[in-house]
């Protein structure tokens, strides 16, 4: 038999024939499947995160390709997204209440003093997320802040402190201020 690659999977289809497939390439199906309705970067990386269940945790070779878009769908579903996928044609669902924010638009300027404005700031906005008593909560942008308010061309080792310190801070916000009904946070 053929070695595969880490991130292939052997997927098989309803006719019983057998065809590999790597996570990207599932995901570029998917993609060209559900247009805008989700952005390629989250679609890949869940994409990778199903075949690496299935090949290191559960040390599975070959799967059904249902089952591979049954697994897919959980993954988006657990990120927010209200969508079901059909092995002929995907479905979008109405989307479920999801508060959306770009992180970038609460920083004020970049440099020195950035920080001492940003943190505070951000917690108001997370109150203000949590208001609308959403079900998942996602917070885009966190790398392009970072780098603005750290006043960096390239990601560096500032840069990754800082980032650990925004993400940190961000679910202590969660856990504070969040409803009981908001289940889920997602940081992007």
């Amino acid at each position: 038999m053929i070695q595969l690659r880490s991130n292939c999977l052997v997927c098989e289809t309803d006719d019983g024939d057998h065809i590999p497939f790597s996570a990207d390439t599932l995901a570029e199906e998917l993609v060209e499947q559900l247009g805008a309705a989700i952005e390629p970067e989250i679609v890949r990386e869940a994409a990778e995160s199903v075949v690496h269940y299935y090949r290191e945790d559960q040390s599975i070779d070959m799967v059904r390709l249902t089952d591979f878009v049954d697994a897919i769908t959980q993954a988006l579903q657990s990120l927010g997204f209200d969508i079901a996928i059909d092995v002929d044609q995907p479905v979008i669902k109405e989307p479920k209440m999801v508060s959306e924010s770009y992180l970038g638009d609460w920083i004020s300027e970049p440099g020195c003093f950035a920080e001492l404005m940003f943190f505070p700031r951000l917690r108001d906005s997370m109150r203000c997320l949590f208001e609308s008593d959403p079900e998942v909560v996602r917070i885009t942008g966190v790398r392009s802040c970072v780098k603005s308010m750290a006043s960096a061309r390239r990601w560096s080792r500032r840069c990754q402190q800082l980032h650990d310190q925004v993400v940190l801070y961000l679910h202590a916000c969660w856990i504070k201020e969040r409803n009981p009904g908001c289940a889920r946070i997602v940081i992007q």
